[in-house]
């Protein structure tokens, strides 16, 4: 006896971007199937996951979370996007972790030239990241400028230092 429901099998990692489709390039024309599939495998080889073909041919249940997650991160990069929007990326990794994810996501934008927009609670994460900050409190801002700066405000003294407590200390510019 039949539900008449079927099931669907799970998409690949790179369903969206790879070579199942033709994508819009950042210059606007159409890339074909084999371009898009080496760039899917470019991107996955510059956030550290080898070897990329095997990375690629993969279904999501089958990679761990911060695999998923550098194939979240090479997916919001690849299209060429002048501005990243990073929302709390590292909230559910340990310090490890979120050392070489903030590492990684800083690299790949620097080297690409886009602009990072890193959301995030922990200003002393923040700090170690960041050149301008904007502290938002209950949806008002309560101070913006270049990080330095904005940390050497004595309001900011005791938001930093409760993050450096609860999370561990970061290195500060």
């Amino acid at each position: 006896m039949s539900s008449g429901r079927t099931r669907s099998r799970p998409s690949t990692p790179a369903a969206g971007w790879g070579p199942k489709s033709a994508t819009p390039s950042s210059s606007g024309g159409a890339r074909s199937r084999r371009q898009a599939h080496q760039e899917a495998l470019e991107w996955i080889a510059r956030v550290g996951l080898h070897p990329p073909r095997d990375i690629f041919e993969r279904y999501p249940h089958e990679l761990s979370g911060g695999m998923r997650q550098r194939i979240s991160l090479a997916l919001g990069l690849c299209g060429g996007q002048p501005i990243l929007v990073a929302d709390e990326p590292t909230s559910a990794l340990d310090m490890v972790r979120q050392r070489a994810c903030v590492t990684l996501i800083d690299r790949l934008c620097r080297e690409d030239s886009t602009t990072l927009i890193f959301v995030s609670h922990d200003l002393a994460l923040v700090a170690s990241l960041c050149d301008h900050l904007v502290v938002l409190q209950h949806g008002s801002i309560l101070d913006a400028g270049p990080t330095a700066t904005v940390l050497a405000d004595p309001r900011m003294g005791d938001l930093v230092e409760r993050t450096r407590r609860r999370r561990g200390e970061w290195n500060t510019p």
